[in-house]
């Protein structure tokens, strides 16, 4: 495996971990999340 597909495999698992911590977050709370941005995509 060439090292730019190496590195794309490990972004990708890091990106699923990443996913699956913040549903496991979410899903656990018992309170309410709010999440603002400051700085939204949308205009």
């Amino acid at each position: 495996m060439s090292t730019k597909q190496e590195k794309g495999s490990l972004l990708e698992l890091s990106l699923k971990d990443s996913e699956l911590r913040y549903r496991r977050l979410f899903e656990a709370a018992q309170d309410g999340i709010l999440i603002l941005d400051v700085h939204p995509l949308v205009s």
